[in-house]
């Protein structure tokens, strides 16, 4: 619990190997950021021993985290903040679907926000469900003891060493301590999870319950093209972290809570664009056709140069596209995201555009670290002549974001194009890998 007042409650759940410990890192940096944080050991993992013949299918996993955030609730009287670590995004998932209508109501639970952390949209990949079917096979049997004798020395030979004695030792009574059925429910479930996404996205359809996805760009579980997509069709803020592989919370703790903290504290800006003359299928099939697909530029880094063969380029594609008139406004959006780049951020400097199923998307990358594009104060200083074009760009786009990307930080901003439906001969496939996410 934090000093005083909490801003919010967060509840923790881990992976299917882990344990509430794989958060210790994070939750002091957290609690002094004034969050109520809580971890929990899932049933039959670690220190949670599960009763006899007690259950354990994903709704089982659930309604226990369920449980947590309801005594949290009361103990705190916050809105929770809910974010699952592999396999316990399913689970969050699974809790997300659960918690619909009156069941909710009846909990007393009230969902703040929902963090898939290098969790994916579906069970693990081939090469992952390959290790655990060893794991599924042999349990629960064979000893947990060969068992974790096995794992290390493979561990080992593929490079891995524990940080410390200490930790081994930890890593050793900690797997040990697992009851097997559960580790074995548990990777089953994690090796034949259906995608679950769009009964997700229908659960939490608008941003005042925003979803966040976070992953390392070298996690080995989920591949982080499936994370990105996942996060794309839930219409969901990501954050990719560099050079990290699939346990952000251990790899890069204190960089993960500071974007925690900012994630919880400032919702996403949906601003709605003014009506557009343009239909969904007009636009759909553009964004499916291969012609002029979209612009990649390197930014001159002279503010002075900003007006000159990024947007003339940009005017081009636009033309080429039929929706030159956007011109103006994409060409706002343009100079205020390159600007802030040159002024905030380090080279090199990339600015693209791209055409999606009903927006414009515009991309402004720097090497720059993430923080140097703070997102805009409330009311800016009137005799200030700085400090307006990030609310600009939130005034004139749909949406727009600050993401992690390798090597730096990507600003981007969408302007919607479509204002009505396409016609019932015409229709936007609802299967969303039929049309370009945007």
């Amino acid at each position: 619990m934090p000093a005083g007042e909490p801003r919010g409650s967060v509840v923790l759940v881990p992976g299917l190997t882990g344990s509430k410990e794989d958060f210790l890192a994070i939750m002091p940096l957290l609690r002094d950021a004034g969050w109520a944080v809580m971890a929990l050991d899932l049933r039959g993992q670690h220190e949670s021993k599960p009763l006899s013949g007690e259950p354990f299918e994903l709704s089982h996993f659930a309604s226990d985290v369920i449980a947590v955030m309801a005594n949290l609730t009361r103990a705190t009287g916050q809105r929770i903040h809910l974010l699952g670590h592999s396999f316990g995004g399913l689970v969050a998932r699974r809790v997300v679907l659960d918690l619909q209508g009156e069941s909710a109501r009846q909990e007393g639970v009230e969902l703040a926000s929902l963090t898939l952390m290098a969790s994916g949209p579906a069970a693990v990949g081939e090469a992952q469900q390959r290790k655990l079917a060893s794991l599924i096979t042999h349990l629960p049997h064979t000893p947990l003891e060969i068992i974790w004798s096995i794992k290390e020395a493979m561990d080992r030979a593929a490079g891995w060493q524990p940080p410390s004695p200490s930790v081994a030792d930890f890593l050793h009574r900690r797997f040990t301590a697992n009851d097997p059925s559960a580790l074995r429910a548990k990777a089953l479930l994690i090796s034949t999870e259906p995608d679950r996404v769009i009964e997700l996205a229908a659960a939490l359809p608008d941003s005042s319950t925003p979803i966040n996805v976070i992953f390392g760009d070298i996690d080995d579980a989920w591949s982080p093209s499936t994370q990105n997509e996942m996060a794309h069709r839930l219409s969901a803020r990501r954050l990719i972290l560099p050079g990290v592989g699939h346990s952000p919370n251990t790899e890069r703790p204190g960089l993960l809570a500071s974007a925690l903290d900012r994630m919880w504290a400032d919702p996403p800006v949906v601003v709605p664009s003014p009506p557009r003359p343009a239909t969904a299928a007009e636009i759909s099939r553009l964004a499916a056709s291969e012609a002029s697909p979209g612009l990649d530029l390197r930014v001159p880094v002279r503010a002075a140069d900003v007006g000159g063969r990024v947007r003339i380029g940009f005017a081009g594609l636009l033309q080429d596209w039929g929706l030159d008139w956007i011109g103006h406004d994409i060409q706002l959006l343009a100079t205020e995201l390159i600007t802030n780049a040159i002024r905030h951020g380090n080279e090199p400097i990339h600015a693209s555009m791209r055409i999606c199923e009903d927006a414009v998307r515009l991309e402004v990358f720097d090497s720059g670290p993430i923080w140097t594009a703070e997102r805009p104060p409330a009311d800016p200083d009137p005799e200030a002549t700085t400090g307006r074009g990030l609310h600009l760009v939130a005034s004139v786009a749909q949406s727009w974001g600050i993401e992690l990307a390798q090597g730096g930080k990507l600003v981007w901003a969408e302007l919607a194009t479509v204002i009505d439906q396409p016609p019932a001969t015409d229709p936007v496939p609802d299967d969303p890998s039929e049309t370009p996410a945007c």
